[in-house]
């Protein structure tokens, strides 16, 4: 499996009659058995990585393409592809894109470095996506069960991405004080570049993620484009929604996340 169908072991594999999955410049997701070449479908059609933006869901569509062409026909296949959403319905908490005060903001978590690495990715094509207006944010804590080097090289990776940063704990520290996260990340932010006014913290007695989340909400202004990792989704879910922007019905009707691309964008997956 690889984004870059030049690959010279993959070129190498597929020539010598083995099995394989790439995409090719355009979108079009490939099963490459020997020298045949089995469009499955073109990244527009998946839902789950919004028009090509979240390439890591790029790249799990081809793994589980890989995994099943076996044993499923293509038309399964793409049936599965093009009718899994990553929504409140399907999968709350995971990728879940809502559309509040003429922003995004998009519900999920991250627990280490390569997480926080992608999701920055998925965030900064979706800014470029509607033509780099409005601000970007991120609402976040850490999992206190890491080493503090692997919590500090999560923080490197989201320093310096956003316009505003809301710090705030799980409901469950793990074996950590109140507040040691918060300073923890706060620090490691402000040692890479980022300016304490763009950083407000949450902590303390009585204080939890909704906290982070009602601020976020008050600074959230058309066009912004916001990451909120939910520690616990249910609780986060109503209260942004429902208390917050006033949404009577969460039971929505999925629907397909899609953004204006040209039909003849050209994604460089491969770099």
């Amino acid at each position: 499996v690889t984004l870059n169908y030049q690959n010279e072991h993959f070129v190498k594999h597929v020539n010598e009659g083995g099995l394989g999955v790439t995409i090719t410049p355009n979108g079009i997701i490939q099963i490459w058995n020997g020298r045949s070449q089995t469009p499955i479908a073109h990244v527009r059609e998946i839902p789950a990585t919004f028009n090509g933006k979240a390439i890591f869901n790029v790249q799990n569509a081809m793994f589980m393409i890989a995994a099943v062409s076996r044993y499923m026909s293509v038309n399964d296949i793409y049936s599965g592809l093009t009718t899994f959403y990553t929504d409140r319905n399907q999968t709350p908490g995971r990728m879940n894109l809502e559309r509040i005060k003429g922003a995004r903001v998009i519900i999920d978590y991250g627990h280490n470095a390569e997480a926080f690495r992608v999701q920055s990715e998925f965030i900064e094509n979706l800014f470029i996506d509607q033509g780099k207006t409005g601000r970007k944010a991120i609402v976040f804590g850490l999992p206190g069960d890491r080493q503090d080097s692997s919590l500090r090289n999560a923080v490197k990776e989201i320093a310096g991405n956003y316009d505003r940063y809301f710090l705030k704990e799980d409901w469950l520290l793990r074996g950590r004080k109140s507040g040691e996260l918060i300073e923890l990340i706060a620090d490691e932010l402000k040692n890479n570049g980022v300016d304490e006014t763009k950083i407000e913290q949450f902590y303390g007695e009585g204080i939890t993620e909704l906290d982070a989340v009602k601020s976020m909400f008050n600074w959230l202004k058309t066009d912004d484009v916001v990451i909120l990792q939910a520690d616990d989704i249910p609780k986060v879910q109503d209260y942004l929604l429902r208390t917050l922007a006033g949404v009577s019905d969460l039971q929505f009707p999925t629907i397909t996340q899609r953004f204006s691309d040209p039909e003849d964008q050209v994604y460089d997956f491969a770099k």
